[in-house]
C-alpha cells in the first residue's frame, strides 16, 4: 500500500517497572493518549523490564493473551501504530525476545530476535530461542522491518529487510552504557548502506549492574541524524519521516540494486 507521507514518530526512551506488566501497559496507554505521532516505539522488553532472568517464563506473553488484547485496544482507540518489546511464547511454547507491532486495525505481527549477546553480564541464550524469520510488514505508514538490539551488528539482517522492501527499520534496544559508542557508530551505517529510515530506541535507568543510556535516534536513508534523545533521561524523541527521501537516496546511491547474491552464498559457506 502507499504509505502516509510524512509519518510522525515518537521514540519513547524509558525505564519500565520491572516485572509489572499492568503498570507498563498503563504507561503505554498514557503515551498513546498524549502523543500525536502515527508510530510510537518503546524499547526492548519494555513490557516487563530487562534483567528478569528466571522470572521471564512466568511473565512471557502469548498471541491470544490479555496483554496483546490490551495493546490492540490502545492502538485502536488512539489510531496509532505501536511497537514494543516483550518476552513471548510462540505456538510451540518456545520463549523469544520479541518486537511486537500493533495498529489501529489490531495485531500486525511480531519479530523474534536473532542474535543474543552472551558476554559480560548478558546471558540471553540461557532463556530465549533465536528467531529465524525476517518479516517486513506492509502498513499504512510504509513497509516496516523490525530488529532487537544486538541484531544491528549483523548487517546482513538489515540488508535482507531492505531487499524485502522495508522503508523503515526499527530497532528496539536494552543497551548499557558500555555499548553506546558501538551502537552510535553502526546505526547511521545501517541506514545509509540500505537507504532506509533507521529508528532506534533504548531503555533508560539502572537494572542491577547495568545502566541504560537512552539516546534514541532517527536516521535518514542517507545516514543523517534526524532526531536524537538525551542520555540517561526518560524522554519522548519526535521525528517526521518524509518518504521522498527514500527514493532520492536510492536513486543517488544504488547499493541495494548492486547487491550480489554470491556474497551471501560465500557467507553461508564460511559459516
Amino acid at each position: 500500500m502507499n504509505p502516509k507521507n510524512p509519518v510522525s514518530v515518537a521514540l519513547v526512551q524509558a525505564t519500565p517497572k520491572l516485572g509489572n506488566i499492568p503498570a507498563n501497559i498503563q504507561r503505554i496507554e498514557q503515551v498513546a493518549l498524549s502523543e500525536e505521532a502515527d508510530l510510537i516505539v518503546f524499547p526492548e522488553l519494555s513490557l516487563t523490564g530487562y534483567l528478569l532472568k528466571d522470572e521471564l517464563p512466568r511473565l512471557a506473553i502469548r498471541r491470544d493473551g490479555p496483554e496483546i488484547a490490551a495493546l490492540e485496544r490502545i492502538a485502536a482507540e488512539n489510531g496509532k501504530h505501536i511497537i514494543l518489546g516483550a518476552p513471548y511464547y510462540d505456538d510451540r511454547d518456545f520463549l523469544h525476545n520479541a518486537s511486537i507491532l500493533s495498529g489501529p486495525d489490531g495485531f500486525i505481527g511480531r519479530y523474534f530476535k536473532w542474535f543474543f549477546p552472551n558476554f559480560l553480564p548478558f546471558d540471553e541464550k540461557r532463556y530465549f530461542k533465536a528467531g529465524t524469520e525476517t518479516p517486513v510488514f506492509d502498513t499504512p505508514l510504509g513497509k516496516i522491518g523490525l530488529q532487537v538490539c544486538y541484531d544491528v551488528f549483523f548487517p546482513e539482517l538489515s540488508t535482507i529487510l531492505a531487499l524485502k522492501g522495508a522503508d523503515i527499520i526499527v530497532n528496539i534496544s536494552a543497551a548499557p552504557t558500555m555499548s553506546r559508542y558501538f551502537f552510535e557508530t553502526v546505526i547511521p551505517a545501517r541506514a545509509m548502506e540500505n537507504t532506509v529510515f533507521y529508528l532506534y530506541v533504548n531503555l533508560t535507568g539502572t537494572d542491577e549492574r547495568l545502566t541504560f543510556w537512552g539516546g534514541a535516534s532517527a536516521h535518514s536513508p542517507k545516514g543523517f541524524e534526524i532526531a536524537k534523545g538525551e542520555y540517561f533521561t526518560d524522554q519522548v524523541v519526535r521525528a517526521k519521516l518524509d518518504f521522498r527521501e527514500v527514493a532520492i537516496a536510492r536513486s543517488g546511491r544504488t547499493v541495494l540494486r548492486d547487491k550480489r547474491a554470491e556474497a551471501f552464498h560465500q557467507l553461508n559457506d564460511l559459516l
